[in-house]
């Protein structure tokens, strides 16, 4: 999931759940300017979904306060999510 927000992403939080099997899952990501000594973070956030096909919900919280729901998708893609516009085009699939 790469964010795109109005005045930086910095801070936004991405919650997806998922089912694998029997069970619910939900992880949650937060977008931080850096990711260790002298690292720089691209904007972009990862997510593992197991075996899972695909995602049942995907919301973010941006820094500004606005939240964005999203709905089900297929696993193995990028995202760019762009704050208030929503998903948008996915040129990148993972095959």
């Amino acid at each position: 999931v790469r964010l795109r927000g109005r005045s930086g992403a910095i801070g936004a939080r991405v919650s997806i759940s998922w089912r694998e099997g029997e069970l619910s899952r939900t992880a949650h990501r937060w977008l931080s300017s850096s990711t260790g000594f002298a690292g720089q973070d691209d904007g972009t956030i990862h997510f593992g979904l197991g075996s899972a096909p695909g995602y049942s919900r995907l919301r973010v919280d941006w820094p500004s306060g606005r939240v964005e729901h999203l709905p089900a998708g297929p696993a193995d893609r990028r995202l760019t999510i762009r704050e208030g516009r929503g998903v948008g085009p996915n040129k990148d699939h993972f095959t």
